[in-house]
């Protein structure tokens, strides 16, 4: 079962209803993209042979992070300050 807010009420769906409605009735593919993202890290890794799913959850929180600071530029224009910590965590800030 998977709970789902629908119209301000809690609602609770059994799982297969829930899988059903993530994918997009005409294509059969994930409707979000954070699912068709993840999917594609995945099987890009699991293609090549890797085997180790942290260098694959490295890959999308990185691949996030760009997109997040992508967002900040966009929203405040292309000569927007971003904070370095931001971009890089794991800068000596």
């Amino acid at each position: 079962m998977q709970e789902t807010l629908t119209q301000g009420k809690l609602a609770i769906v059994p799982a297969h209803v829930a899988e059903e409605k993530r994918l997009d009735p005409e294509t059969r593919l994930f409707g979000s993209s954070t699912e068709r993202t993840a999917w594609s890290i995945a099987a890009r890794h699991l293609a090549s042979g890797q085997k180790d799913p942290v260098k694959m959850i490295v890959e999308a929180i990185e691949h996030e992070r760009g997109r997040c600071v992508a967002l900040l530029q966009a929203a405040c224009g292309t000569d927007a300050s971003i904070p370095g910590y931001l971009i890089d965590p794991d800068m000596d800030w």
